[in-house]
């Protein structure tokens, strides 16, 4: 049986290493930041151009419209019009803004710069997702300074809003003492309300945490129990650990 701590945090690494890329997935939009469906056509392109430049929500949703064609021009044009809502205080398009500059941000500094000024702006809106995305921007340096104090404090507000990947990445936080105090009761709580808002790692995390005893009371019944969800979910690792029960 795997060590908790060390299989937990073995898991945080890879899940902080991929989850900036996770977000940054550009295919299609299709990010889960609440990505909504947009008519695709041309004709429903051209009415949304003839709407007023100061409608934000036409701009919007033209420029999510033209990024989704496959020309060049058309993909610039969209941020153009992304960023134009986003400087007029449209929050999906803050979000979104910043997350395409991130995506572009390894190559070039100035826009992971710019990517951080607009998902402060919609972190300011008191939005959970994008203040989640600044604590991971400072727990890996990216356009910032790296500092893993601010980072465990922004995370830990989104977290507080309810947003899953937070709650995960504050037991990570938690768990490995990283930003903040090591406190694994504490750790197993975060990942118990990121297991019940649908996080399959932190029911991983939790089977762990229940089979060792850390942070929590020895429980090898709950054990097989959060492993068996995760392993229902699709969790390799999970159906491999509950063998070993």
């Amino acid at each position: 049986m795997p060590n908790a701590s060390s299989s937990v945090l073995s898991r945080c690494l890879a899940v902080s290493a991929a989850g900036l890329l996770a977000w940054h997935h550009l295919h299609g939009l299709a990010w889960s930041i609440g990505y909504r469906e947009v008519a695709g056509s041309r004709p429903a392109t051209l009415r949304w151009a003839a709407a007023s430049d100061t409608d934000l929500e036409a701009q919007y949703s033209m420029g999510v419209s033209l990024l989704e064609s496959e020309g060049a021009d058309d993909k610039a044009k969209g941020i153009q019009r992304l960023r134009a809502a986003a400087d007029q205080g449209h929050l999906e398009a803050q979000l979104q803004t910043g997350m395409l500059l991130l995506g572009s941000g390894s190559q070039d500094p100035e826009a992971a710069r710019w990517a951080v000024h607009y998902l402060n702006l919609a972190a300011s809106q008191q939005d959970a997702r994008a203040i989640y995305q600044v604590g991971m921007l400072f727990m890996g340096g990216t356009g910032v300074e790296k500092d893993a104090e601010k980072a465990a404090a922004w995370i830990s507000s989104a977290a507080n809003k309810g947003l899953p990947q937070a709650q995960l990445q504050m037991g990570f936080c938690l768990l490995g003492g990283e930003g903040v105090e090591k406190n694994p009761e504490w750790a197993f709580y975060w990942f118990d309300q990121a297991a019940k808002n649908g996080s399959v790692d932190a029911m991983y995390n939790l089977g762990l945490m229940y089979e060792s005893g850390e942070g929590v009371a020895a429980d090898k019944a709950k054990a097989r129990q959060w492993l068996q969800e995760a392993a229902a979910r699709g969790d390799e690792e999970s159906a491999a650990v509950l063998k070993t029960l």
